[in-house]
């Protein structure tokens, strides 16, 4: 396998990325050179005393993994599978995993790893128990990925903000953000139970947003003052007073694709104050009979 490896990486200094595409194919060729890359190895199973430069010496919190990363200049955090709690690789206190002023070009932590890091065989499971208010925060902070997460029982029950928003992810003033196949369920806030993103922009979620719930607004997502941000995946089951679904709140050039809506409570989509630009929506699967948004799908 080494000497495989090896011919690869010549082929790709000597024909370059695109002709050795025709050798062994762009996602071959993807993870052969993920393969290659410096990384930081996070395991249940990791003692953060080690130096989680290796996957035979992995720390065990995932924020202890952000700091060796950004302290070694790496810009990818691999993740066993588990169950990650506070205090048990998630932090205690009110955000279980950090990401604040992260300006590179590419940063990402990825679960779903198995415990030898050798391929992604499923999700990571993060849990805050009820007792975090954010499960994953993110601020100004630009082109930071997650991967492969179930982000489940965050409750931002704060008295203000922002400590009563995003229960399960809360993202501020950032841009690039992409969330890929992450499942973001059974979280609370008074506004975003399941997400929150505030003056964020250029941002992408791509995953299902299951059974959260707000107090006041947007049960599964709630965006403020956010701009060309993408949606995908489904959106279901969630409850809040208004946008159990989504809640809208002046946007600007949001695209719906590929998107599923259904079974959410006091409509799918609710948009406030002059929201615009809002795309995707004719194509939008909306739930039928049992599965209905109540009262409707959108608001308008």
């Amino acid at each position: 396998m080494d000497k495989l490896v090896v011919v690869l990486v010549l082929g790709i200094l000597v024909l370059g990325f695109s002709g050795c595409e025709l050798f062994v194919g762009k996602g071959m060729l993807n993870e052969i050179l993920r393969s290659l890359e410096r990384s930081v190895y996070v395991s249940i199973d990791g003692d953060d005393g080690n130096s989680g430069l290796d996957p035979g010496n992995p720390v065990r919190s995932i924020n202890r993994g952000i700091q060796i990363a950004l302290d070694n200049n790496i810009s990818l955090i691999k993740v066993s599978t588990g169950v990650y709690t506070p205090g048990n690789g998630l932090e205690n206190g009110f955000n279980g995993v950090k990401l604040i002023n992260i300006y590179r070009d590419r940063f990402i932590i990825e679960g779903g790893y198995g415990r030898d890091f050798s391929s992604v065989i499923g999700y990571s499971e993060l849990d805050g128990n009820g007792s975090l208010y954010h499960i994953i925060f993110i601020s100004n902070s630009v082109n930071v990925g997650i991967r492969n997460f179930v982000i489940r029982g965050g409750n931002a029950n704060g008295s203000s903000f922002p400590d009563d928003v995003g229960g399960g992810v809360l993202v501020i003033v950032s841009s690039g953000i992409t969330l890929t196949n992450v499942v973001i369920l059974n979280n609370s806030a008074a506004y975003g139970g399941g997400i929150f993103f505030a003056g964020s922009e250029n941002n992408t979620l791509s995953g299902s947003v299951l059974n959260n719930s707000a107090n006041n607004n947007g049960g599964g997502i709630f965006l403020w003052s956010s701009h060309a941000n993408v949606i995908q995946g489904e959106v279901s089951y969630n409850y809040a007073n208004y946008g159990g679904g989504i809640y809208l709140y002046a946007v600007t050039n949001i695209s719906f694709t590929s998107l599923t809506n259904k079974a959410n409570t006091n409509y799918g989509i609710f948009t406030n104050n002059n929201c615009s630009g809002i795309t995707g929506l004719d194509s939008i699967m909306w739930g039928t009979g049992a599965l209905n948004n109540v009262p409707d799908n959108v608001n308008q």
